[in-house]
């Protein structure tokens, strides 16, 4: 069970024991703590594990999709803060950059990582298909471009632990 799990199940069970129910649905904020939907958890858990799939595929030498796995790990991670922090249903939509303009009022990325974000935004389509700006992504991605998505994901994620930790 993730962290973030127990902190969860705690406090409903808290709250089961003082006759308060929750809607699923929604985030409450009762005293110091902030209850945070379960499908946001969801969508972070999910952003982790890509991230973990991007360093992976690094280690393969596959950095077409360590870079796209970066981009899917920081989506989902900007989307789990739109539905736990900002209760909204996220945009179908995948340009990081739009999705990071919903929640920079919560999540304050450092202007490198800001930068970073539109050419990792490209990464939904032009790291998986043919001729979507490189002629063939699995031998045109370069370690280095990968590397900088790593780092970029790793800093977006830590953002969004802490957000929805704190």
């Amino acid at each position: 069970m993730s962290h973030f799990r127990k902190i969860l199940n705690g406090y409903f069970g808290e709250c089961l024991k003082h006759s308060l129910f929750l809607c699923s649905n929604t985030l409450l904020s009762i005293g110091a703590y902030i209850v945070i939907r379960e499908e946001a958890l969801d969508w972070f858990e999910e952003a982790k594990v890509d991230y973990e799939r991007a360093l992976r595929s690094l280690r393969d030498k596959d950095y077409s999709l360590a870079c796209y796995m970066c981009h899917q790990a920081i989506e989902k991670a900007f989307k789990a803060v739109m539905i736990g922090l900002k209760r909204k249903r996220p945009p179908h939509a995948h340009d990081l950059t739009f999705l990071y303009e919903n929640i920079r009022d919560i999540i304050k990325l450092s202007s490198d990582i800001e930068e970073a974000l539109p050419e990792i935004s490209q990464y939904y389509v032009t790291a998986r298909y043919p001729n979507a700006g490189l002629k063939r992504p699995s031998l045109s991605f370069s370690k280095a471009q990968a590397k900088k998505a790593l780092e970029v994901a790793r800093s977006v994620l830590e953002k969004v632990e802490k957000a929805l930790t704190t």
